[in-house]
C-alpha cells in the first residue's frame, strides 16, 4: 500500500504547504531515515516543477 511505503507521500499538499522545500524535505528524511535521500531530492524538484507548470 502506497500510504505505508516511505517511498511515497501520501499527501503531497504537505509538501505544497510547507514552510519550505527545504524544511518538508528535512523533517520526511527525519521520519524515513531509510529512504535514499538523493533519489527524494530529485523526486522533490520534479514535484516543485509540477507547483510551477
Amino acid at each position: 500500500m502506497i500510504r505505508k511505503n516511505p517511498q511515497w507521500i501520501a499527501d503531497i499538499s504537505e509538501y505544497f504547504n510547507s514552510e519550505s522545500p527545504l524544511s518538508f524535505a528535512r523533517k520526511y528524511l527525519e521520519c524515513n531515515p531509510d529512504v535514499d535521500a538523493k533519489i527524494f531530492e530529485t523526486n522533490l524538484v520534479h514535484l516543485g516543477r509540477v507547483q510551477n507548470a
